[in-house]
């Protein structure tokens, strides 16, 4: 039978606080730019259905958008982030989230120009 010193102190470090990393917790680049272009498709295909509807990804784009910028924004996450992964990553992520949030907008306009261009 173990002596209670030795059940106490592997009771100690299952207990103990795991120290893993930031970067396993972080979605890759590749997840947050097929986010962003799959709401730019999304917002396409509604448009192309019916006029404005493209505009409904826009709360969906804007809940993202807002998640990634707290996150890269935290004083205690974003550093570490920043240290873990480099300033590639971080300017990156803003940038895919940014053509998720503007790139539904832009679609919109550019399938109403066409539109009034076919109806001339």
């Amino acid at each position: 039978m173990p002596s209670r010193s030795l059940v106490a102190w592997g009771a100690l470090l299952i207990a103990s606080p795991a120290f893993a990393e930031v970067a396993d917790k972080e979605p890759s680049l590749g997840s947050m730019w097929a986010w962003a272009l799959a709401l730019n498709v999304i917002a396409f295909v509604l448009e192309w259905v019916r006029p404005r509807l493209g505009l409904i990804v826009l709360p969906l784009a804007a809940f993202i958008a807002w998640g990634g910028h707290s996150e890269l924004s935290d004083p205690h996450v974003g550093p570490a982030i920043l240290r873990e992964l480099g300033r590639d990553y971080v300017s990156s992520s803003y940038a895919s989230l940014v053509v998720g949030l503007v790139g539904p907008l832009v679609v919109v306009a550019l399938c109403n120009v066409v539109r009034r261009r076919r109806m001339r």
